[in-house]
């Protein structure tokens, strides 16, 4: 049973990598910017607002913020930060605002 759940995993882990990819290689370069009650993502699809009773949920790992909402991930890589504690304070305080604003 333990097996056939690491199995599992394993495959959903690989697919959504290979879904952040081919989003990354589609949108190319992202920009986001905090509003006071949404987020603005600009990329080559265009301009979203996001309200954050939007997003249903923040992920952070060691080397990115993914933000789930509706339509997709909005990605967010380290790189786009000074460093690892400011990429992990940015998915916490949108996380905290996003359940806040469902709340």
């Amino acid at each position: 049973m333990l097996l056939w759940a690491i199995a599992g995993l394993s495959i959903y882990n690989w697919q959504m990598h290979r879904r952040a990819r081919g989003l990354a290689a589609r949108h190319g370069q992202t920009e986001i910017e905090e509003w006071g009650d949404h987020l603005v993502i600009r990329s080559l699809a265009g301009t979203r607002h996001l309200a954050y009773e939007q997003i249903g949920k923040v992920i952070s790992t060691d080397s990115h913020v993914f933000i789930l909402f509706h339509d997709g991930p909005a990605i967010v890589p380290l790189r786009a930060f000074e460093d690892a504690e400011e990429m992990q304070a940015f998915g916490a305080e949108i996380d905290r605002r996003s359940e806040e604003a469902v709340t």
